[in-house]
């Protein structure tokens, strides 16, 4: 079998341009169009969303404009606009059959959204702090909420603190989707299990003595050679240590919640109602000194509200007990008491004991919750700890939001815009009813941004968005880095950027459509120093007649990439030049060392075959590209291949030894599986260093939805094989 790169689908002219901020530090967003009003200050409407439930929780309709009071810092203002709105759940559908079922792939949602969806929901997981019982039980609720509660008038996407989930870091219907990224969800480290926690950290850097005694308790525990030491020692190692522990708490505090923020500003553009459902397993505000830090937790509360997003928190461990765990049972409460030395340098006559490990356990417990607890109430959603039926939680906050009120006013007050605004919302004569609704903003952090994207350029403001933690989706774009070395070849990863043309703006001009797009590549290494950077301009355009169909295929940019054995981020973006809207994506990719003692395997790509090119050609239609996901129509071929490359110690250079196995899956379902032959049997080509194995697949009976490519290589004494796998869509 021959195979070969399809080129542009149309010719399309490159300009070298640089790109001068590539490479600038902080994350700034672009202005947002088609906003529905939102939080704003000075001569702007301020717009509150406000649910209000009786005793029994039951949602109260009906009420009118003159029933309300609204305060701001206990203050009477006049509601200028007031509404209600209830939102449509449509039908429930479940995304596929149980595993034993029909072996029939299901009909799976179009890839892109309705064009009026009546709820926006975001799913934001919080793998910094998780660890893996808890973000286990997340999967589960997550599952069970995609298959059995999310709606066909439902825009969602799911979001991890750290470390990307891919697409659906973009909203979207198709539950295929959702379910492939809950699957690869992923802790960001794992861990430690000691008992030290940034709350008692806190109050050792305070120099509370009964905290800094407890601490040495737990270190000996954690450590019997730690029983050894002498008692000042140890001191100095725990305050060594508590100072290390609020560094390391600071930083995964600032990591989740910056990207806890990106989203809300991208909750900000889209349409609907606008719900985020935040599932962790909590964090300290404790700051390097060991005093309160909210820096990072009030501005992410001011852009929620000021987005109109409604947060919800979860407790991701469940239902807890306040107890020692097994591997912590060598610790006995006033086993050894401790004697600290004294200011002068001399060792106390008082002893000191450590404080109760259950007050401890509890009092750390509830520190957790603090940060989550402000986030869910001050923007008007709900904190829901120590349950095990999260998804029962979830549903009575989706059936909390049907129905609301929307109600505005012109903030009259314009003095101390950096101290927090207190707003109270209540109903007159009903002291008993629970009025939900934001509680609190402050007008410097809703002015920041505003005025930061003023002062930039449009270039300036592209290379931000690159780097913000989350993708921006005013255009639509995606982008897959594949390794794939080549005897000879000094270029071993193929870059690939997928652009939707059906979002672009187009100019009328001679009987055709063009479009001026600017593309701006960045790549950064593992420990996220850029290494590389560049910018082309794209101009193109499509003939009358070929409008339609090229607008709805998508195209793509190739570029051969040259880098060393590493890890490796490749982000890029993309600006539309007429009306400076913007798109960006990024991508992993891994360069391994060859020559090693095991075998290695490239990425699996899907091609084109030079005769489905000539056939494509004569029939006018061009391969589709939906978020970077190839579209196949049924009975089309897929062609694919992938190089392996055999251990440094294997005297032949061929396949010899190694077989490998193709797969077609959807969901927990194998739709298609091969036998496992030689590797010899699916050569295309071969060099010193590797054998290229390549394939096709018939698709006459593989019906419309999201399926997984995967292709399996096992080595003769390897037990695990490897395996490579890439999404495509049948419709």
């Amino acid at each position: 079998m021959k195979t070969q790169l399809l080129p542009s689908l149309f010719a399309l002219a490159f300009l070298s341009l640089s790109l001068s901020a590539i490479g600038l530090a902080q994350t700034t967003n672009p202005p947002t169009t088609n906003q529905e009003p939102a939080l704003r200050i000075k001569t702007e409407l301020l717009q509150l969303r406000a649910v209000v439930t009786d005793k029994q929780g039951k949602v109260v309709e009906g009420l009118k404009v003159e029933e309300f009071e609204l305060l701001e810092n206990n203050r009477l203002q006049k509601i200028e606009f007031f509404g209600s709105e209830v939102v449509s759940e449509g039908k429930k559908e479940k995304a596929d059959p149980p595993a034993g079922a029909k072996n029939n792939a299901p009909n799976s949602p179009p890839l892109t959204p309705p064009a009026k969806p009546t709820r926006t929901i975001a799913l934001f997981v919080d793998n910094v702090h998780a660890t893996l019982d808890s973000l286990d039980r997340t999967r589960q609720t997550l599952r069970r909420f995609v298959n059995e509660q999310m709606t066909e008038n439902d825009l969602v996407c799911i979001v991890t603190a750290a470390g990307s989930v891919g697409i659906v870091n973009q909203f979207t219907q198709d539950r295929q989707l959702l379910l492939r990224a809950i699957e690869k969800m992923t802790l960001w480290r794992i861990n430690d299990s000691t008992l030290l926690s940034p709350y008692l950290a806190a109050r050792i850097a305070l120099n509370n003595t009964e905290a800094v005694v407890t601490g040495m308790m737990l270190l000996e525990a954690d450590d019997v050679s730690n029983k050894s030491m002498p008692t000042r020692t140890l001191e100095m190692e725990v305050r060594a240590r508590a100072v290390m522990l609020l560094a390391e708490a600071s930083n995964q505090r600032k990591v989740m919640l910056s990207t806890l923020k990106a989203l809300t500003e991208r909750l900000a553009e889209l349409p609907g109602q606008r719900l985020l459902f935040f599932f962790s397993d909590g964090f300290s505000l404790s700051g390097n000194g060991g005093s309160f830090d909210s820096d990072d937790l009030t501005p992410t509360i001011s852009r929620a509200v000021r987005s109109g997003v409604v947060l919800y928190t979860f407790g991701a461990q469940g239902l807890t007990v306040q107890m020692l765990t097994a591997s912590q049972s060598g610790i006995v409460e006033g086993a050894r008491q401790y004697t600290l030395a004294n200011p002068t340098g001399r060792p106390s006559s008082t002893p000191i004991v450590v404080m109760p490990l259950q007050s401890y356990l509890s009092a750390r417990n509830n520190d957790q919750k603090i940060g989550m607890n402000a986030l869910a109430l001050d923007t008007g959603g709900k904190p829901y700890f120590e349950t095990n039926d999260l998804n029962g939680r979830l549903a009575q906050a989706l059936e909390e939001n049907r129905f609301y009120y929307t109600l505005s006013y012109y903030p009259e007050d314009f003095s101390n815009q950096t101290k927090p605004r207190k707003l109270t919302l209540r109903v007159k004569g009903h002291p008993e009813y629970e009025v939900r609704t934001q509680r609190s903003y402050v007008p410097a952090e809703l002015l920041r941004a505003e005025k930061e994207n003023a002062a930039l350029t449009p270039r300036q403001r592209l290379a931000r968005a690159m780097i913000s933690p989350l993708p921006v989706n005013a255009l639509g774009i995606s982008v897959a880095a594949d390794y794939f070395e080549r005897e000879g070849d000094a270029n071993q990863v193929l870059l690939q950027t997928y652009i939707e043309s059906d979002k672009l703006d187009y100019q009328q001009q001679d009987m055709g459509y063009l479009f001026n797009l600017e593309v701006a590549t960045a790549i950064y290494d593992g420990a996220g120093k850029l290494i590389n950077g560049w910018s082309d301009e794209i101009k193109g355009g499509f003939k009358a007649e070929q409008f339609e169909t090229a607008k709805n295929a998508g195209f793509r940019q190739f570029k051969w990439l040259s880098l060393k054995p590493g890890l490796y981020q490749i982000r890029v973006g993309i600006m539309e030049a007429n009306t400076e809207r913007l798109g960006t994506a990024l991508s992993w990719v891994e360069v391994p060392k060859l020559g090693q003692n095991k075998a290695l395997v490239s990425n699996l790509m899907l091609v084109y075959q030079a005769d489905a090119q000539a056939d494509a050609a004569k029939s006018g239609s061009m391969a589709q590209f939906r978020q970077g996901i190839r579209v196949y129509r049924r009975g089309e071929e897929l062609a694919y291949f992938l190089r392996i490359y055999p251990p440094g110690n294997q005297k032949k250079q061929s396949g010899d030894g190694i077989t490998i196995q193709t797969q077609i899956v959807q969901g927990d379902r194998t739709v298609y599986q091969s036998q496992w032959l030689p590797a010899e049997d699916r050569a295309v080509a071969k060099d010193k260093i590797s054998t290229e194995i390549g394939g096709e697949l018939k698709l006459n009976t593989v019906k419309p939805g999201l399926y997984e490519l995967r292709v399996l290589v096992r080595e003769s004494k390897s037990a695990q094989p490897l395996q490579r796998a890439v999404l495509f869509s049948v419709e």
